[in-house]
């Protein structure tokens, strides 16, 4: 004979969302056995008066779920264009921001952005589908989330980030404590052939990033000592000075050549540590056309985190005083031309000055890394 107790336990399951998998779970942690779990069911499947599980466990779906399921497809999608634009338009971001040398920058974190947009798409589809998979990678985006924002809130940047905290407590909370959540995620069975999807996704795009930043990387930081004869000799009238200019030497500039002129640049600019600090370098030694594009893209690179202006400010250096070997300068009126050697193999630039009241100022430099 069917227990009463335990039909009245699963209508009242039922009727709160609990899926009939987690009530047989339930029950079976509390000793019932299977045949009468499945005689109840059967009893309650046959009742004119029951409600079937299926359509009970729909209705009831919590709507928070597909909300999230939305903000993390658009997000996513954002992530994807952005990636996508870094890849094929890094030209674009360099003229918008005014700064050279950052074409691998964009490239890796294009492909950073596009491997995190498919994700977030895919989770985007699995919390629509209430994919118990999808709601765990939430969780955890959520808790990096608010990692990375409290990091940035100790750095200093607290305005911008309390925000982000915020939402990413109350959207890894609501998956991670609520049981009508948790009751509404399908069972763990199929949970195990996903993870293995994932994992293998996982391990694709990340042997994809780490491999094609190690490339760049290379390119960017191999140094080989070079032999005597991979030293080229300056032209004996166009002497290289590669010691650091002493503040008798940067107030020189303007009876100084272009190649010294360039030297005593190259050694503050080495001292660059911030967007500030490549804000006054500019002002200081840049031509009116370099000042003049500083001023139109300060708006948009000032609504940039700090940090990452730091970061871009810092990227385009180029090598230090020191590491130049050579320096082959070509005058033409007011214009000259610096082609640069460096100990570092592979590694040229082109410095392009420009005679303005009487002084030499950056127009333009360009740095190429060959393998």
């Amino acid at each position: 004979m069917i227990n009463q107790q335990l039909l009245d336990y699963i209508k009242q399951q039922l009727q709160q969302g609990v899926s009939p998998d987690n009530i047989k779970i339930a029950l079976r942690s509390n000793g019932w056995g299977d045949k009468d779990i499945n005689e109840a069911f059967n009893n309650l499947a046959m009742s004119s008066s029951s409600v079937a599980p299926g359509p009970i466990n729909q209705i009831s779906k919590p709507k928070g779920v597909r909300v999230i399921s939305i903000l993390y497809f658009l997000g996513s999608l954002l992530a994807l264009g952005f990636g996508v634009l870094a890849i094929f338009g890094g030209s674009l971001f360099i003229r918008i921001l005014g700064a050279a040398f950052f074409g691998k920058f964009f490239s890796i974190a294009g492909i950073i952005f596009m491997a995190l947009g498919i994700l977030g798409i895919s989770t985007g589809i699995g919390l629509w589908k209430y994919r118990n998979w999808a709601r765990w990678i939430a969780i955890f985006f959520s808790l990096v989330g608010i990692i990375v924002s409290v990091i940035s809130i100790f750095k200093g940047n607290v305005s911008s980030n309390i925000f982000s905290v915020a939402v990413s407590s109350i959207i890894g909370g609501y998956l991670f404590f609520s049981p009508k959540v948790k009751a509404a995620f399908e069972p763990e069975k199929g949970f195990v052939p996903m993870n293995k999807k994932l994992l293998w996704i996982f391990l694709i795009l990340l042997f994809l990033v780490v491999g094609i930043a190690t490339v760049y990387g290379l390119q960017a930081t191999v140094t080989v000592t070079p032999d005597k004869t991979s030293i080229q000799t300056p032209p004996t009238n166009s002497p290289i000075i590669t010691s650091v200019p002493t503040p008798t030497q940067m107030e020189g500039l303007k009876v100084s050549s272009p190649k010294e002129a360039y030297l005593i640049m190259k050694a503050e600019e080495n001292n660059i540590k911030s967007y500030e600090d490549e804000v006054a370098f500019i002002l200081k030694y840049g031509s009116k056309a370099q000042i003049a594009k500083l001023e139109a893209n300060k708006k948009q690179v000032e609504s940039l985190p700090k940090s990452l202006r730091d970061q871009l400010a810092t990227i385009g250096n180029g090598p230090l005083v020191s590491e130049i070997t050579t320096i082959q300068e070509t005058v033409n009126g007011n214009t000259a031309t610096l082609n640069i050697q460096t100990t570092k193999r592979g590694l040229t630039g082109v410095i392009t000055l420009v005679l303005e009241d009487g002084t030499w100022k950056l127009e333009s430099e360009s740095w190429k890394q060959e393998l």
